[in-house]
């Protein structure tokens, strides 16, 4: 019996936690893993490797000569200096929560509600939970398969925004109706807003390099790294920023 209630006290103290009260940036800096290789044959672990990759500046050919593609220096990309990677000193991030519904307030790199507060449902999927909320003229539906709120076919895992539009009924054109997804990492008793540098270097004719810098409010999709094609190579660095209860 004792057990039993012990358990009960754990689960309802972890439920207050994720469900109940306000959120807030403390710092503006976030902490930053190492980063990681990863090909066709999977994680590459030789540190060498990594180096000489990070160190040699990669160039996409240009479709016409008079336009030439400037290098792309890695250095430049990913948090090499320290574990630590500063934000905008005007950076704020607000959530609060109540039940199954929170509201959100933010202005993040990639993680903003554009100077408004959002009303927001929460999709949990420990440790991954999505926020997620509808902005627009009309009210846009939470999406029914969770399924939609997942990239397939890229670095990212969470798609940022859902979109549609709706013949305006008056002069007949659009209306834009969205639905902007935040994800966050529920660890023991923090909430945390994820971080996500890559490099996406796709090494044959026409090459291809895909990158962001700082993305803040994305995870990795991990089934997109064990499906790469012959020649691939993808950079990435992982990191979060700990939201406080106020």
């Amino acid at each position: 019996m004792a057990a039993i209630l012990l358990l009960f006290a754990r689960c309802s103290k972890d439920d207050d936690f994720i469900l109940r009260g306000t959120y807030y940036l403390p710092t503006t800096d976030a902490n930053m893993g190492a980063i990681r290789m990863f090909t066709v044959n999977g994680e590459v672990l030789n540190g060498k490797i990594i180096n000489d990759f990070l160190n040699t500046p990669k160039r996409a050919p240009a479709f016409f000569e008079e336009f030439p593609i400037p290098e792309t220096d890695l250095s430049t990309i990913f948090w090499l200096s320290s574990s630590t990677m500063p934000i905008a000193a005007n950076a704020y991030c607000n959530i609060t929560f109540a039940g199954d519904k929170a509201t959100i307030d933010a202005r993040l790199n990639m993680l903003s509600t554009f100077g408004e507060t959002f009303d927001a449902d929460i999709i949990r999927l420990d440790p991954l939970m999505i926020v997620t909320a509808s902005v627009g003229t009309a009210y846009m539906e939470k999406t029914i398969d969770i399924a939609d709120y997942f990239e397939t076919m890229e670095i990212t895992k969470v798609k940022p925004i859902i979109g549609i539009r709706m013949p305006f009924p008056t002069n007949g054109g659009f209306e834009s109706q969205m639905r902007y997804n935040y994800p966050f990492i529920i660890e023991k008793d923090k909430i945390s807003v994820p971080i996500l540098i890559y490099f996406y270097w796709k090494n044959y004719l026409p090459q291809h390099i895909s990158c962001k810098w700082g993305t803040v409010c994305n995870v990795i999709n991990e089934d997109f790294l064990r499906k790469l094609s012959t020649n691939d190579t993808i950079l990435i660095q992982e990191g979060k920023v700990v939201l406080q209860k106020r």
